[in-house]
């Protein structure tokens, strides 16, 4: 799904691809971008040769080209950024870890000049429709881009079954038990990918704790890493009353706002509707509706734009 938003070679364009540690950028850059030359500063080799190139020779003897792990050799981004002002180089694609850009020298020379992208581990959609081949929305997306969520959801059956049904599920429980990190989709023995997210967090917790915290909900995780991959204009504010009523997630569409409260068991009951079933009173027509998201397997209809709808579906 990431790879349909980055740029082709024939574009005048800087690409700085970012995320945490093992989500796939290498694989990503190298599939997509495979006539380009590719340079892995994890070779220190490469980090002294790259380094000792001329900032005016950089067009002619690297020019367009995918350098891995940038961040380990902060000067590259002065000759790019120099050969790129000059015209003389269009394209060039960078990868770095998820903090690159709080290196207050790469946030400078990069302004205005770079479009980035942030790399997610895997999404359930991904592990839904691995191949990319979906004919319909995502049933996200649908709800997203539509002016009432009765009239998307009416027209949708109100149960998955067979191969469908295992195949969502399937996906959500690997998600809930081990994350998106694409290293793990290797790994057959459930033990040892226990010992593999057992080592990345403990390799990783400081320097990437934004990255691992996101994992904690997964409702939460798959809602942020659908926007952002997608790119789309969603906002997340939040919402409280005085007298401390909460809602989990509103979405904000240009259209209007979708209230949802997150649920995890399979089964729904009255009162997980009572924080939502008052929101009508509230920017009254901008509410497109209110959704409770539980683990179940049927989208129910509660009432007039409230609906319970499986966390399985409602990401896939």
């Amino acid at each position: 799904m990431f790879a349909q938003y980055l740029p082709n070679v024939d574009q005048r364009q800087l690409v700085l691809i970012t995320g945490a540690r093992q989500t796939g950028k290498t694989t990503l850059v190298k599939q997509k971008y495979s006539a380009l030359p590719y340079y892995n500063l994890d070779a220190i080799e490469y980090r002294k040769q790259l380094g000792d190139i001329s900032t005016f020779k950089w067009d002619d003897e690297i020019g367009a080209s995918v350098i891995d792990e940038v961040q380990k050799e902060p000067a590259l981004f002065d000759k790019i950024k120099f050969s790129f002002d000059e015209d003389s180089l269009n394209f060039s694609v960078l990868t770095g870890f998820s903090q690159v850009l709080l290196l207050k020298k790469v946030r400078e020379t990069l302004a205005g000049r770079v479009v980035f992208h942030e790399l997610f581990p895997f999404m359930m959609a991904e592990f839904v429709n691995p191949a990319g081949e979906k004919q319909t929305p995502f049933l996200l997306s649908q709800l997203l881009s539509g002016d009432d969520v009765d009239d998307t959801l009416d027209g949708i059956s109100s149960i998955l079954i067979g191969a469908a049904w295992d195949l969502a599920k399937q996906a959500e429980d690997w998600l809930y038990y081990l994350g998106g990190m694409a290293p793990l989709i290797h790994i057959a023995d459930p033990k040892n990918r226990k010992y593999w997210l057992k080592d990345y967090t403990t390799a990783y917790l400081e320097r990437d704790l934004t990255d691992l915290a996101s994992l904690n909900d997964l409702n939460a995780s798959e809602l942020m890493k659908f926007i952002r991959t997608n790119r789309l204009d969603v906002n997340l504010p939040f919402y409280r009353t005085r007298s401390e009523m909460e809602i989990d997630l509103i979405l904000e569409t240009n259209k209007g706002f979708i209230g949802l409260e997150m649920k995890n068991r399979d089964t729904i009951v009255a009162s997980d509707f009572t924080n939502l079933k008052p929101l009508a009173a509230v920017a009254e027509s901008r509410w497109l509706g209110k959704l409770v998201i539980y683990r179940g397997n049927q989208i129910v209809k509660v009432d007039k734009g409230l609906w319970a709808i499986p966390s399985c579906r409602f990401f896939s």
